[in-house]
């Protein structure tokens, strides 16, 4: 079975905006273009959360709206999914890029406040605690017809001979997100650069497509 296109995965998740209130994951290796590939969503219609650069409404050329901080502790990000759950705005999608990076940061975050440089399992175990309240939140968005888009990074777990690869998140967390989605897909790159979207039938990741 031939991989889709790329041009095939603009026309997919370009399907996600108009206004069914789709959840969707879309994870891969740093540079497979996710988020090329969000940024030909209805730039007017889609608001994009940087993790590193705050967020702003999309542009197909570029930015405008101003940045907020990045989320260097956990009042910022709080701050952003509040707003984005509770405040009447026009946006129809809502894109998360990354929730890998996401947790990343509230991890460090959590171990400043608590006044530590070396991180631990305590730090790990209460920001996936944490995020996983910020996702529910965002996820339920879609209960007012706003679709929302996780983008995530891949990580490779190594089980048996096989090896299963997922989102970069804590596990359990990550298994929970996947079952909240309506549609999971891996993104990654053919050996001749072009690129591919896969939401179903991809043997060793968590691939799936409501709509199949």
């Amino acid at each position: 079975m031939p991989e889709p296109s790329f041009a095939s995965t603009i026309t997919t998740v370009s399907e996600a905006a108009k206004g069914r209130g789709e959840v969707m994951m879309i994870f891969g290796p740093p540079g497979c273009g996710k988020t090329s590939l969000v940024m030909t969503l209805p730039a007017e219609k889609t608001l994009l959360y940087d993790v590193d650069g705050g967020f702003a409404v999309l542009q197909r050329k570029g930015w405008n709206g101003g940045y907020l901080p990045a989320p260097e502790n956990m009042s910022n990000l709080k701050a952003f999914v509040e707003w984005v759950t509770t405040t009447p705005h026009k946006f129809s999608t809502v894109v998360i890029d990354t929730v890998s990076m996401m947790e990343r940061r509230m991890v460090f975050a959590l171990a400043a406040s608590r006044g530590k440089d070396i991180v631990d399992v305590r730090e790990f175990g209460d920001a996936a605690t944490k995020l996983r309240q910020y996702l529910i939140q965002l996820r339920d968005l879609s209960a007012k017809k706003i679709n929302v888009i996780f983008l995530g990074h891949l990580k490779t777990d190594v089980k048996g001979a096989e090896g299963e690869k997922h989102v970069f998140l804590s596990d359990k967390l990550a298994r929970e997100v996947y079952g909240w989605c309506d549609s999971v897909g891996y993104m990654g790159l053919n050996p001749d650069g072009s690129r591919y979207l896969q939401f179903a039938g991809m043997l060793g990741y968590p691939t799936k497509s409501r709509h199949d």
